[in-house]
């Protein structure tokens, strides 16, 4: 029965998520689980009080707050202005920047920012769409101020530096998979790089990645990065989405239900299929369902957790939810480049599914090298021993 009562309160997030925001899917949908488990909301409600949690919900506020001041005080507007020499290379160099900050619909800043490449190039629309969409979301899979990211690691309970290693390979397959995509861009400059200015803007990420290489705790490096931009810019201009709050609560409840119920073993398998499909299945299928990038994190890997740190089970996790969203009709910033562009959607899935097939080959080779290893330091260390 606990089997069951799981997979109706996954059906019932996908389908609530589809009138409301997926945080109030998941709050709602857990708290139906929790009665029908144990009859009550307590082990619900147990999660909310968890350090995790606390440190969750400080690190989401801190990631968000970053990229909305960035938007707020025209510093990404900087950066594009900066790069303005007219290059078919800032196709994709720019939404890639632009992609190191998350927001809702963040895609369709990039397009603005690259429309008059396209237009200047004459790029037919689909190729335009592909080019913004694919390569505004290559750091998703390991970028720490993602929230998808920032709630697989709580979840999972891994520190950012294991959990990046282990996701990295992916953003790289997806690049390396695009390649065919982009062979033909031109890297020559038609003007001058204000170089300065660049830095003057994009300086916060920057100072980011120094304090992470530097070990620093990512928690303590966003705070120094978002005090360092508010007196630099003597202002406060946030606009904060408060619903992701509510996501992280809804999760830290979901996965302390999960864990009480023991649950998470039993539904691996309850199945003909090996677990490593079953999770696979169970994370691409949420994934594409809602077209959100929360929605692995935050309804797979709960129930999958101690399944992901083993045998380098997570890249392939990680790749099957990140890849059902990038290939989702429901992503809103798939929806919002293609308007912009005036792209036929079902015609953009030929740039796609080639490069979401490439991305999910390589990140199985990268899963089976990784398995090689460890079979390998196993039977070194046995025959040690």
């Amino acid at each position: 029965m606990k089997i069951l009562f799981l997979l109706l309160s996954i059906a019932l997030i996908v389908l609530i998520s589809r009138k409301i925001n997926i945080s109030y899917s998941i709050l709602i949908s857990s708290l139906i689980l929790s009665f029908l488990l144990f009859g009550n909301p307590v082990p619900f409600f147990e999660g909310f009080f968890e350090w995790s949690t606390v440190r969750t919900l400080l690190l989401v506020a801190l990631a968000v707050s970053l990229g909305s001041y960035m938007e707020k005080t025209g510093m990404l507007e900087n950066i594009t202005e900066s790069l303005k020499a007219l290059s078919l290379f800032n196709l994709i160099l720019i939404p890639m920047l632009i992609g190191l900050l998350p927001m809702p619909g963040g895609a369709l800043v990039s397009a603005v920012m690259i429309y008059k490449i396209i237009e200047k190039y004459k790029i037919d629309p689909e190729k335009a769409t592909f080019l913004n969409y694919w390569f505004r979301h290559v750091w998703v899979p390991f970028w720490p101020l993602y929230p998808s990211v920032i709630i697989a690691i709580s979840v999972l309970e891994m520190d950012y530096w294991s959990f990046a290693l282990s996701t990295f390979p992916i953003s790289l397959a997806a690049l390396f998979s695009s390649f065919y995509s982009i062979k033909w861009l031109e890297s020559n400059f038609e003007g001058q790089i204000d170089l300065s200015r660049f830095l003057k803007s994009f300086y916060p990420i920057i100072i980011l990645v120094f304090l992470t290489i530097l070990g620093l705790d990512i928690l303590i490096s966003l705070s120094i990065v978002l005090l360092l931009m508010i007196l630099h810019k003597r202002t406060f201009k946030i606009k904060f989405d408060w619903k992701i709050l509510v996501l992280v609560l809804a999760v830290s409840g979901y996965k302390n239900l999960i864990e009480t119920a023991e649950i998470a073993e039993e539904f691996l398998n309850f199945s003909f299929l090996p677990p490593i499909v079953v999770a696979n299945l169970l994370s691409f299928t949420v994934a594409f369902a809602t077209g959100i990038e929360l929605s692995y994190s935050s309804i797979a890997l709960p129930i999958l957790a101690d399944f992901a740190k083993s045998n380098g089970n997570l890249i392939l996790i990680v790749a099957s939810g990140y890849l059902g969203v990038m290939l989702s009709p429901l992503h809103l910033c798939y929806i919002l480049t293609a308007e912009h562009f005036r792209a036929d959607l079902v015609k953009t899935y030929k740039f796609l599914i080639p490069a979401a097939l490439f991305t999910y080959i390589i990140s199985i080779l990268c899963f089976i090298i990784i398995n090689f290893i460890s079979n390998l330091q196993f039977l070194d260390q046995t025959y040690s021993d």
